[in-house]
């Protein structure tokens, strides 16, 4: 009897163990699937309200907030993807002449220019 008592614990904490462990596997995949998705596929989708490119003032909005963006800053919207305005230099002196959607630091899409080339 006491052989079995123990088979009995044995098979609980293996039952336990074995729940445990699918519930942590479930969450890794679903955490690994978000991690997927906000790497290769999610894009924000910004509208421009406001632009002034000769003071390098933009309004944007995003997620229905609007934010301010002013001269030479990056706004993150999320740590991979950020908005900045553009420079061209024109005898020496920087203009602003372009609003970039950006990701890790490199030009994904212009957002609005003063010209189209």
């Amino acid at each position: 009897m006491v052989g079995q008592g123990i088979k009995v614990k044995l098979s609980k904490t293996t039952d336990i163990i074995i729940k445990v462990a699918a519930v942590i596997a479930a969450l890794t995949a679903i955490g690994g699937g978000y991690s997927f998705f906000e790497k290769y596929l999610y894009k924000p989708t910004i509208k421009v309200v406001s632009i002034d490119f000769k003071n390098g003032v933009a309004v944007i909005n995003w997620k229905g907030n609007n934010i301010t963006i002013e001269g030479d800053a990056t706004y993150s919207l999320n740590g991979q993807w950020g908005v900045r305005f553009g420079v061209k230099y024109v005898n020496g002196v920087a203009v602003y002449d372009r609003l970039d959607l950006v990701r890790e630091g490199m030009v994904y899409k212009y957002l609005s220019s003063t010209e189209i080339n």
